[in-house]
């Protein structure tokens, strides 16, 4: 589950895969992540991304704010996304948005 300060989600996977679970959160307005994580490939899982996770000092996630979730299953562990790589996404407010799963079900291209 990712753990906002208020809120679980559920990463489930539509497959089974092997590799890195990278779980980040962006603005909907773009720029690097707000907080991330790397974590096992195994699912379900816990994901607790915190401020602890702020890419940047002072730029994490604020109560109320509208933040888009994405959870990558990663068969390289690379950083960046690589085509065939699994994710899911889903928008997320943070502190106002009860336990929510994400289901990892896409294609990179």
């Amino acid at each position: 589950m990712l753990r906002w300060p208020t809120g679980p989600l559920l990463l489930r996977a539509s497959t089974e895969y092997r590799g890195a679970v990278r779980s980040a959160s962006r603005s909907p307005d773009g720029g690097p992540p707000l907080a991330a994580k790397r974590s096992g490939a195994s699912l379900p899982q816990d994901v607790d991304l915190s401020a602890a996770d702020s890419m940047i000092a002072g730029r994490g996630v604020q109560p109320g704010q509208s933040v888009s979730v994405i959870a990558r299953i990663s068969a390289s562990g690379s950083l960046p996304p690589l085509r065939g790589d699994l994710y899911g996404q889903i928008g997320y407010v943070a502190r106002k948005s009860g336990p929510r799963a994400l289901e990892i079900d896409r294609l990179s291209p």
